[in-house]
């Protein structure tokens, strides 16, 4: 997904200031994969955002939130829901 919020390193921790001996960056990623024959699982990215009330680092965190759609030929024959929701960070 486009990155839409400021740098994210490196801060002066305990703070929200840049730490400006270095240029602040875009430095956290969140990494996903499906490993599913698309016509049976799709993995649909929601949001990617920073968390920037979080100041225990040199980093804001970054987390990401997904819809995931499995179809029910699929899941173990209606054991699983047609849709549920995960999230990484």
């Amino acid at each position: 997904m486009p990155i839409a919020f400021a740098p994210t390193f490196k801060f002066t921790p305990g703070t929200d200031r840049y730490d400006l001996k270095r240029t602040p960056a875009w430095t956290d990623r969140v990494l996903y994969a499906v490993h599913a024959d698309p016509l049976f699982a799709d993995l649909k990215p929601l949001y990617y955002m920073a968390v920037p009330e979080l100041r225990t680092s040199d980093h804001k965190p970054v987390i990401a939130g997904f819809e995931l759609s499995v179809s029910p030929q699929h899941a173990n024959a209606g054991r699983h829901s047609k849709r549920a929701g995960c999230s990484i960070m």
